[in-house]
């Protein structure tokens, strides 16, 4: 996150720009560092109390502020100076300046460049710790030890196995007995590690499954849903759905869920499966119906690249605004690519197809990737007409895409050209034999485009 930040005062006008960085420890500087006193390779971890050494490549006062830019300290009394320790600092954030005098009255002070720093309010640890659930249940490992952590501020976690990264967010407790290696480091930079035992519980509900018959519907009408235990077994276990709500008891049944033109639209589901013979174990299951449908807007967008023959390109489609990556399941795209008369392409896609077909292009426009198709070119576009599109297409390849909405009954059509071109065939004509001294003229007869003349400048070289 980048802030700016202006403060004016009377016969003064300061800018104060800094950066708050949301990852590891301190920022960025290109003449200011800090460490524990007396440690000069201690950059990692700070603790209120420690006294912290300041440094410039220049000599500098330094200026320390919180991040409203209320003054905490500064080094006036020590004049310009490269080096000072700030003593027992307290815990936050704060921004640490270093300001050059100008020799103006009006703006005595120019602040060179700035940093940030954050100080923990005291040492980070988190205990080991027992925990005891019955086998197959699914936790959160960083909810449980949050209660436990001492001393972090913003703290990250990483879990894992024997050396295997594993997701403690949602952790599945398949094993009766599982040691679990902690590692936190929070927005200080200060680093903990501990242990958890995990014990689990024995019993044999993992042998259930269940079924919802759709956890994707439509979002403008009901959907008559059905919840099935596949091979239930009620001498052993007994069974509670919670649907949206609404408690049931039984091992199948059916349910209307209805949106209410909700989309995104999400409903709840949990099923708790008790075995009374393994301890009372209980395990919860826990699943979400979405509604979902294309809404208004179109779009057909395309790689933004010049295209050769035999190249392969993506075409992905919009609601006008930004990819389309989920549909309802009544819901279809239909694709066409046509060379005037001839149609390549006639297919279609449904709600199935877009996870399948998602994947990232140009990230940084779409950081959660696009539903692309790709297709390849097979020739050049010299014949591909259609005088009856708007604009006319004049040697271009018709791409479109008929977004077919089951709730808004209004046609979605989009379509976009593509030029396709045919590699240069590069020759020229020579004068034949010469003598020594004798002047000869070389004609470039190279051939490119439809028209064997025109060049592309982003193709041919």
């Amino acid at each position: 996150m980048i802030e700016n930040k202006y403060i004016i005062k009377k016969g003064l006008f300061t800018i104060v720009f800094y950066f708050v960085l949301l990852f590891g420890n301190q920022g960025f500087s290109q003449c200011i560092d800090f460490h524990v006193s007396g440690i000069p390779n201690d950059t990692s971890c700070f603790i209120a109390g420690d006294d912290i050494n300041v440094n410039c490549s220049t000599s500098v006062i330094f200026s320390i502020s919180d991040m409203t830019g209320a003054p905490i300290w500064n080094s006036f009394p020590l004049g310009l100076t490269t080096s000072v320790n700030w003593i027992s600092s307290p815990s936050g954030t704060y921004i640490v300046q270093a300001l050059e005098p100008t020799g103006n009255w009006q703006s005595p002070y120019l602040s060179l460049c700035q940093d940030t720093i954050t100080i923990s309010p005291g040492t980070l640890d988190l205990p080991d710790t027992i925990l005891t659930y019955c086998q197959w249940n699914t936790v959160n490992l960083v909810d449980i030890l949050s209660s436990s952590l001492i001393n972090a501020i913003t703290p990250e976690y990483v879990f894992s196995i024997g050396n295997t990264i594993i997701n403690g967010n949602n952790f599945e407790i398949n094993t009766i007995y599982s040691l679990i290696d902690v590692e936190v480091t929070d927005v200080s930079g200060c680093i903990t590690t501990s242990q958890i035992t995990m014990i689990g519980i024995p019993n044999n509900i993992g042998s259930q499954e269940f079924t919802i018959s759709d956890t994707v519907i439509q979002y403008c009408q009901p959907t008559l849903d059905t919840f099935s235990i596949n091979n239930p077994d009620t001498v052993n276990f007994t069974y509670l759905w919670d649907v949206n709500g609404i408690p049931n008891n039984s091992t199948s049944f059916s349910q209307t869920i209805n949106p209410l033109n909700q989309n995104p639209g999400y409903f709840p589901v949990s099923l708790i499966i008790t075995q009374p013979t393994a301890n009372g174990c209980s395990v919860t299951y826990n699943d979400t119906i979405v509604s979902l449908g294309l809404s208004l807007g179109k779009g057909l967008e395309g790689q933004e690249t010049p295209l050769c023959e035999g190249a392969s390109a993506l075409f992905w489609p919009t609601n006008g605004i930004s990819p389309i990556t989920e549909m309802g399941p009544l819901d279809t795209l239909a694709w066409s690519i046509r060379c005037s008369n001839t149609v390549l392409l006639d297919t279609f896609w449904v709600y199935s197809d877009l996870p399948q077909l998602n994947q990232i292009y140009q990230p940084i426009l779409n950081p959660n990737g696009i539903s692309a198709f790709e297709f390849i070119f097979p020739t050049n576009s010299c014949n591909c007409f259609n005088p009856n599109t708007s604009p006319p297409l004049f040697e271009q390849y018709e791409i479109s895409v008929d977004i077919k909405r089951y709730c808004i009954s209004t046609p979605a059509p989009a379509f976009l050209s593509e030029t396709v071109s045919s590699p240069t065939d590069a020759d020229f004509n020579s004068p034949g034999d010469l003598c020594v001294n004798e002047a000869g003229l070389f004609q470039n007869s190279s051939t490119a485009g439809c028209d064997n003349i025109t060049f592309n400048d982003l193709l041919d070289t």
